[in-house]
């Protein structure tokens, strides 16, 4: 029988295996910690399964991407990491690192300028 493991922290689908049967019950098989019988839905790019409260869904995921933290005025503060489920707000901008040898690199809405 397929199971479905999941991260114990952060529930994300980690990969299929196969349960063991039960060595007291023929033909039961023993679910381990953190896994379930119930199929992990496909997660396109962007995406994440988690398996919470009993149940697979899908989450954004932009933890593979660059993420680049500004103040209210637009001025970079730093690069950022977003957490598994967790959506850009207007201070995260999903963009590759300023050339930091511009003084002062503000987001224009579109690129870095010199702000």
């Amino acid at each position: 029988m397929d199971i479905y493991n999941y991260d114990p922290i952060s529930r994300e689908f980690l990969g299929v295996s196969q349960a063991d049967e039960s060595p007291l019950e023929p033909g039961v098989y023993l679910l381990p910690a953190h896994a379930t019988d119930q199929p992990a839905p496909a997660a396109k790019i962007g995406q994440a399964a988690i398996y919470q409260d009993g149940a697979w869904r899908l989450v954004p995921d932009y933890r593979a991407q660059s993420v680049c933290l500004i103040d209210a005025a637009g001025y970079f503060l730093g690069l950022a990491s977003l957490t598994l489920g967790e959506i850009p707000d207007a201070r995260h901008i999903l963009t590759e690192q300023p050339n930091l040898s511009v003084k002062k690199p503000k987001w224009s809405g579109k690129e870095w300028i010199d702000g």
